[in-house]
């Protein structure tokens, strides 16, 4: 993440997104979920603005980032969360031979930047995702 603005002369790159999610389309380049984009955005546009997360204090300045700085920050937390036992790998069931999925993880919602790369991280690590807000009802909670 940077505290400088970013100076990019080269024009944005905008990726191909495959909604289906198997890249069944005819280019195999394309990009099937979020952790596949971050990534396009960090190799072909990595010093364009990605955000400017603002502070609680008003006497400071917006921390401007990039593209590669969002990525680098979720491949940091990736393996954070990998080292602390979040990630969980895919383990198939001897009868069946169908793989088991990862057990879910809420994230409380916050409004910073840090939630959305908590979020890309577990994503990455192939983690289901839940976004709880204190607003939810117990009902809509229940997996």
């Amino acid at each position: 993440m940077e505290s400088t603005p970013p100076t990019s002369s080269q024009q944005f790159v905008r990726p191909r997104y495959d909604y289906g999610g198997k890249n069944t389309g005819l280019d195999a380049r394309a990009c099937t979920n979020l952790p596949e984009l971050v990534e396009f955005n960090a190799v072909n546009n990595r010093n364009h603005l990605f955000c400017l997360q603002y502070n609680h204090r008003t006497d400071t300045h917006p921390r401007l980032v990039t593209y590669e700085g969002l990525h680098l920050a979720v491949l940091r937390c990736s393996v954070w969360l990998a080292k602390n036992g979040i990630c969980q790998a895919l383990q198939a069931v001897s009868d069946s031979g169908v793989n088991t999925k990862a057990r879910p993880v809420g994230l409380l919602m916050a409004s910073d930047l840090s939630w959305f790369i908590h979020f890309l991280a577990l994503l990455r690590l192939g983690v289901p995702v839940s976004a709880v807000t204190h607003s939810n009802k117990p009902v809509s909670l229940a997996l």
